[in-house]
């Protein structure tokens, strides 16, 4: 299948259907199929959020007023792991890490596709 075939679903935020389509275009040609627009959308949704967290830490800071008064862990940092904890399985689940694609037997031509789209993921 080809990338341009799979459309991100309607349920995923703006940003995340250009994250979306983003992966898509780093996998390579013949390695999709419709059936993983679901997993795409999962990797794209929470990679939004991951962004979406550390924004909200950068402007905030680690740590924060409790309820009490006190200084309590930034509750961005949770969702922050918790996006990292899934989209870590996800990238390995599509192949789209060293370990995935030996796993899943793929040879990777365009290292520096994946290697672009993850930098957008980690800025």
């Amino acid at each position: 299948m080809k990338s341009s075939q799979l459309i991100p679903p309607n349920w995923l935020p703006p940003k995340a259907k250009i994250i979306f389509k983003e992966v898509v275009d780093t996998i390579p040609t013949g390695h999709l199929a419709k059936i993983d627009t679901l997993a795409i959308a999962l990797l794209a949704d929470n990679m939004y959020i991951y962004r979406e967290a550390v924004a909200e830490i950068e402007q905030n800071g680690i740590m924060m007023a409790g309820e009490r008064g006190n200084v309590v862990k930034h509750g961005a940092i949770t969702i922050k792991t918790s996006a990292f904890n899934a989209i870590n399985a996800l990238l390995g689940s599509l192949g789209l890490t060293p370990t995935g694609r030996k796993n899943l037997d793929i040879t990777v031509t365009q290292e520096s596709n994946t290697n672009a789209m993850l930098a957008q993921f980690t800025k």
